[in-house]
């Protein structure tokens, strides 16, 4: 049987395995061609009794050629024009594969391709979901064949359920062997998979262990989810949980969305780059690719965003990217010649280029997430506390009036959840101002640069407004400050790093300073003591069904979409956006070992002094 012929969809016995179900997880351990997704996705397609949510998670090597010659070769029982469309909008979303996890997004979210790229056996240790179907592909010739290891065995069953359907051609006996002896039940072949297929169900003697209770069972029951907070991070939130079918309540104590720090005119999603990779960088690489891609299919470009790519003046750019991989560049290279030029930065000036980045008005992103027809918007409605009740979680005003009920709440508000959450998770507000005006300076001054730039400030020029386009230049940060009023001096700070950053844009830009015409936006963000985002439970035993989604810090363009996705998918047993390791380090429990592992050092310290004192 050729490779081409090595089909998952007969093998897994699909679509008819998923036909009436809400969900369908399939795994797939050696896909170094995208043609075997292109199949299951266009079987998909073409099924009108099709799951809501198709998952399709995908193990690549770091030196893959997943997409290889997609674009033109025929897909095997694929008609050649929809399989070409659909290999065109596959391949315009492959881009920047680095190591770790990427989400890429098809059909309004419905259908959920996650390539991880590393050593297959790290890989699966990382995911978290039990696999309704394994697909090995045809490992004929490949030098990557399954490893029948008793680790990778293990590693493999923790991403099962019983049930789970597996296939794959031309296993090794060894290999065959070792699934049979680790709970695997081979099952008839049809004719057309005869010879060297192997299929089998997972349907151990003993009880299996799991990663993790499957949290789907634990939901099942819960039809509505309180949101609390429309703005990004709450917007986003409730659009993930509407993709999956949940009635979303969303309220906010403004009259409308957006209307907090998320009003801002426009705001920058950039990768960020650190020598060591560091979670912060792969959090905002995964972030951008969801932001990017709910932007291109929702939203104008031009108009309400743009990929503009950003330059970023840092003096350590050239180390930075020394010994990149070609997958990494594409986010981010050191800045061309002309590129610094084109920005009026001095060539000498050491810089980056995020291709990957740009602006996009918050308030567009936000109406447009909330845009699905099972959200609710509320707006008056200001939660003061949450009650827990029999049914679940009571959201009262300031009076103990009941504003809302539903058994599962997530608190967006900002630096405010915290009270809300009635917990201990160190929330810290930060104010932030930006200044701007309208691009119309004097025809002799040099013109603005064409993209934001970025370094001790940030300035950005040509977003459309209806009153003629518009340059933004700030923000100030300043801690624990929660006033929104305009302030002069802001201003002047804001002013002064952009002459600083680039003098030529200063100079355009300052009669409006001087005259007074220079207007101002302030609000207030949220950020927490390790700069990472806040998403899951705020106390699983305490507290069952209160979850919080905050501190996006000013990167929340970045992280909003990132986090909704995360939090529905840990509570609906789907695979994860990011690593089990990057997504446990934004869990609020990390705040609470925090606390524990300082108050352990302090009485470890203590003891000390005490045998110090007492010798």
């Amino acid at each position: 049987m050729s490779s081409a012929n090595a089909s998952p969809l007969g093998a897994l016995a699909l679509p008819d395995a998923w036909r009436g179900l809400p969900l369908w997880r399939i795994l797939a351990l050696h896909c170094d061609r995208a043609a075997d997704f292109l199949r299951v996705w266009q079987a998909w397609r073409g099924d009108p009794d099709r799951p809501r949510a198709l998952h399709y998670v995908a193990l690549l090597r770091p030196d893959h050629q997943w997409l290889g010659s997609s674009h033109s070769e025929p897909v095997q029982g694929v008609p050649a024009e929809p399989a070409t469309m659909l290999a065109v909008e596959l391949g315009a979303r492959c881009w920047g594969l680095t190591r770790g996890f990427h989400r890429i997004e098809f059909d309004g979210g419905h259908v959920l391709l996650t390539l991880c790229v590393g050593e297959a056996d790290l890989v699966l240790r990382e995911q978290r979901f039990a696999a309704d179907s394994i697909w090995l592909g045809d490992l004929s010739g490949l030098q990557y064949a399954f490893d029948p290891s008793q680790d990778n065995i293990k590693a493999l069953t923790r991403c099962c359920r019983r049930g789970t359907r597996i296939a794959g051609f031309g296993l090794a006996p060894q290999a065959v062997a070792a699934l049979c002896k680790s709970g695997w039940s081979t099952v008839p072949k049809p004719a057309s998979c005869e010879g060297r297929a192997f299929m089998a169900t997972f349907d151990p003697a003993w009880t299996p262990r799991t990663r993790r209770a499957d949290p789907a069972d634990a939901i099942a029951a819960t039809t509505t989810v309180l949101v609390i907070g429309a703005g990004l991070t709450g917007a986003a939130v409730a659009a993930s949980f509407a993709r999956r079918g949940r009635e979303v309540l969303v309220l906010d104590q403004a009259n409308n969305p957006a209307a907090g720090a998320s009003s801002l005119p426009a705001g920058l999603f950039v990768p960020h780059v650190s020598a060591d990779d560091a979670p912060l960088s792969r959090l905002t690489r995964a972030g951008i690719r969801l932001t990017v891609q709910f932007a291109r299919d929702r939203l104008l470009h031009d108009a309400d965003w743009r990929m503009s790519g950003v330059l970023e003046v840092r003096t350590d750019a050239e180390r930075l990217m020394a010994e990149r991989s070609d997958a990494e560049r594409d986010w981010s290279d050191v800045a061309t010649r002309d590129c610094k030029i084109a920005a009026g930065v001095p060539v000498a000036q050491a810089a980056l280029w995020h291709r990957r980045a740009g602006w996009i008005k918050p308030r567009a992103l936000v109406h447009a997430l909330l845009a699905d027809r099972r959200i609710s918007f509320r707006g008056g409605a200001q939660v003061a506390r949450l009650v827990r009740t029999p049914g679940g979680w009571q959201a009262l005003d300031a009076i103990g009036q009941p504003l809302a009920q539903a058994p599962l709440v997530v608190i967006a508000a900002g630096h405010e959840s915290g009270l809300l959450a009635a917990s201990e998770i160190p929330l810290q507000p930060v104010r932030g101002q930006l200044s701007w005006g309208t691009s119309t300076g004097p025809w002799d001054q040099p013109p603005l640069p064409p993209f934001p730039v970025n370094g001790n400030g940030s300035f950005t020029a040509g977003i459309p407004q209806a009153g003629g386009p518009i340059w933004i230049a700030g923000a100030t940060f300043d801690r624990d400050q929660t006033t929104v009023e305009a302030r002069a001096a802001d201003h002047t700070r804001n002013l002064n790093r952009i002459g600083k950053l680039l003098p030529d844009a200063a100079r355009c830009v300052a009669p409006a300073f001087e005259s007074g015409e220079v207007r101002a936006w302030a609000g207030v963000r949220c950020t927490s003591p390790d700069r990472m985002p806040t998403v899951g439970p705020v106390d699983p035993e305490q507290s069952p069904g209160l979850h919080i989604a905050t501190a996006m810090g000013s990167r929340g363009l970045s992280f909003a979409l990132l986090c909704g996705e995360l939090l529905a998918a840990r509570l609906h047993g789907e695979p994860l956006p990011v690593p089990a390791r990057l997504a446990k380090a934004l869990d609020p429990v990390r705040f609470m070992r925090m606390r524990t592992a300082a108050t352990q050092e302090a009485a470890a310290r203590d003891r000390s002094q005490q045998q110090m004192n007492t010798t």
